[in-house]
């Protein structure tokens, strides 16, 4: 009987486990598409020289990705203008 319970309360803690994984996974994509859709219309607005609207679409990938060497570089461009 023990041995089914504990059998029983690993089968549930490993399902947690891999739900939890599996949103954790889902949340970076959606992050990543979101960060490629302001990163691309930022650079749409810095293309036809509407830079205010540039900078704002930049900003908000920046503070998903801050890493990302292209938004920087044309956060520099959109400043510079």
């Amino acid at each position: 009987m023990n041995t089914t319970r504990l059998q029983l309360t690993l089968c549930i803690m490993a399902s947690f486990l891999l739900t939890s994984c599996a949103s954790m996974i889902d949340k970076g994509r959606v992050e990543d598409r979101q960060k490629e859709l302001l990163y691309n219309e930022g650079t749409r607005a810095l293309i036809n020289k509407d830079y205010p609207q540039a900078l704002t679409h930049l900003l908000k990938a920046r503070a998903i990705d801050d890493q990302d060497t292209r938004i920087h570089n044309n956060l520099g461009m959109a400043y510079f203008f």
